[in-house]
């Protein structure tokens, strides 16, 4: 190609390896060699579009996700004092002028914001118009009938104007200088008079951000030199510009905003790949402290709708713009932070099944109130989170449920809507979602598919040989109507735990019409018999009544439970004045373990009290 001959020998042979991989669709994750100025030279971080609750998390290898944003380390210190000076490439619009206006807030630097498009003197003569319609009608008004093509030109141009000016105007409001300069960041001679210009008003340039980019996807046989040139040379002709048009010694930072494209490559974007790549090598070699952010696609900037759609379907998750503009915030504070970083969105979660829930079609659930409402009980939400993990992995098998959490319960005083998601599965786990029909989220769990091995001996327990007749705890402790009513007889009680003795669940047909399947993944009656246990235990040591709000672990180790029922073993691991742990054993009658519930956690309330007297179970 002869684009690529016009390029510097050593951008040529890396260029050609990076050709090959990107053509590939894919490029392989290696260690990387420790550069003196930051540890490992490559990380990932992952960004949630709804952060969930957890802070930062490690993983296994170099990856780290980050499972909140908002809740990120504080910057250690800032690369660059107020009132210094920092050149930004493509910073006045778009995703690099959010970032551009996120370094402004933080640090209150002078903004020297660069771009192609011209801003003409005076105010906006169309600032009435405020939608695409009315600013073409007036734009014909005042300057006269023109071709299509050249009205959407002028109209990319009013608006690239009040783009640039918004930008503008948010980093001044935020407290620091904003200036922009209208220029081609791949002219070198430009650019070196423009840093001479700069230097004698505000002193040394200290930052580099380079975040101009185009793009211009084509097939490798279709793609023209010329396009090339646009795509390549923006990206690696404009870093070779800023670089060489500073003073040694002179910038304290760089910053290189690259793409994801680099490590798995795209079709259609082998320029864009090759570009990106060269610019993560540039970062680690370019004689000052450098990051190169390899984004994934942003929710905004060069992902319209449609592609937004195509990501979507690909399970690519999209980077919320303030978030990536933290990130980027919080890795340049950090002395650690490595040179170059992959950033992605989480992915979104597939729609897997959804399933209205009326009290007519689930009978069962009138045994199930509390405060006179019915309400959906936790085991029924983790079998329908194992389905939803089945569904979208069929020929794998159930072998356990993590990390489940109830976000916020589902009262059924109307039909409910529910619609249940699993993510990809990646070495044997599925992560879930149950939402309701406005999208909110009402519990979530990791389902783990394949064999969940042998089954190991049963927790011992050195109770108290006290009894309770199901009677009792049911008139006295528990809320349930007779169909739920699992608990046949309490053997043991301390403060250590309870041993119960409780009934399995009857198919699926005689609780609900339609059921799911014909038969149940987990058994939700032993499931909801070991809740019930805890209640039993809360009321009889710490004089209230508890609700559950998730689990650690659930693991079984067969594929159904015993018809006869099982004995219920919950060791209390943990108990505080308003929050108890306990783990839970489900044996058969011959002494095997047939699952084991690990880390379940309840909260303790006087206050249900009242709720579970006027339960009215029926």
């Amino acid at each position: 190609m002869t684009s690529v001959k016009k390029q510097n020998s050593p951008w040529v042979l890396l260029s050609l390896m990076v050709l090959i991989a990107a053509s590939a669709g894919y490029f392989f994750l290696q260690e990387r060699d420790e550069n003196p100025q930051a540890g490992d030279q490559s990380k990932s971080e992952s960004i949630p579009n709804q952060p969930p609750s957890p802070a930062a998390s490690a993983t296994s290898g170099d990856h780290v996700r980050l499972n909140n944003p908002g809740e990120a380390p504080a910057p250690r210190a800032a690369p660059v004092s107020p009132g210094e000076l920092v050149v930004v490439t493509g910073g006045a619009r778009g995703v690099t002028a959010a970032c551009a206006a996120a370094l402004a807030a933080a640090w209150k630097p002078t903004m020297v914001l660069l771009g192609r498009s011209e801003i003409p003197a005076g105010v906006d003569p169309y600032a009435s118009a405020n939608d695409d319609a009315a600013l073409k009608k007036a734009i014909l008004a005042a300057e006269g009938v023109m071709s299509p093509k050249a009205l959407q030109g002028r109209v990319h141009a009013v608006l690239a104007r009040r783009e640039i000016e918004a930008s503008l105007k948010k980093i001044e409001n935020s407290g620091a200088t904003a200036v922009y300069r209208s220029l081609d960041a791949r002219d070198a001679s430009a650019m070196k008079a423009l840093f001479q210009e700069l230097r004698s008003v505000y002193g040394p340039v200290r930052g580099l951000v380079h975040g101009a980019g185009v793009l211009a996807d084509r097939l490798i046989a279709d793609k023209t030199a010329e396009q090339f040139d646009q795509v390549f040379g923006t990206k690696l002709d404009g870093a070779a510009a800023l670089l060489g048009a500073l003073d040694p010694g002179e910038a304290k930072f760089a910053v290189f905003f690259s793409s994801t494209t680099a490590r798995f490559g795209r079709k259609g974007q082998v320029d864009y790949a090759m570009a990106n790549e060269a610019l993560n090598k540039l970062a680690r070699s370019c004689g000052i402290r450098a990051v190169s952010f390899n984004w994934g696609p942003w929710r905004g900037g060069m992902v319209t709708p449609a592609l937004e759609k195509v990501f979507e379907a690909e399970g690519v998750g999209l980077i919320d713009v303030s978030s990536g503009a933290k990130l980027l915030v919080d890795a340049l504070a950090d002395p650690a932070c490595p040179s170059e970083l992959v950033v992605l969105g989480e992915a979104p979660m597939p729609f897997a099944f959804e399933r209205t829930v009326a009290l007519e079609d689930h009978p069962v659930l009138n045994s199930h109130r509390l405060a006179g409402k019915p309400v959906l009980p936790a085991a029924l939400m983790a079998e329908w989170l194992a389905h939803a993990a089945l569904h979208a992995n069929p020929g794998l098998g159930f072998s356990a449920i993590e990390d489940f959490r109830v976000l916020k319960g589902v009262v059924l005083d109307k039909p409910a809507r529910l619609r249940f998601y699993a993510g990809r599965i990646r070495d044997g786990v599925c992560p879930v979602e149950m939402r309701s029909s406005d999208g909110a989220p009402r519990a979530r769990a990791r389902v783990l598919l394949g064999h969940a091995g042998e089954a190991p001996e049963g927790v011992a327990l050195d109770l108290d040989r006290s009894s309770l007749s199901a009677e009792r705890i049911y008139n006295e402790h528990l809320f349930h109507g007779e169909p739920m009513r699992f608990i046949e007889s309490v053997d043991g009680l301390s403060d250590a735990g309870i041993v119960c003795r409780a009934r399995t669940a009857p198919v699926p047909s005689e609780w609900m019409k339609k059921p799911l399947r014909s038969r149940w993944i987990t058994d939700p009656a032993a499931i909801d018999a070991a809740f019930q246990a805890l209640i039993v235990w809360s009321r009889e040591r710490k004089g209230m009544p508890c609700l559950p709000t998730g689990f650690a672990s659930y693991k079984q180790f067969r594929a159904g439970f015993p018809k006869g029922g099982v004995i219920l073993r919950a060791k209390v691991i943990e108990a505080a004045a308003r929050r108890a742990r306990a783990d839970v054993d489900f044996i058969d009658d011959a002494g095997a373990v047939v699952a084991r519930m690990s880390g379940y956690d309840c909260v303790l309330d006087a206050g249900l009290d009242a709720a579970f007297k006027n339960g009215a179970a029926v």
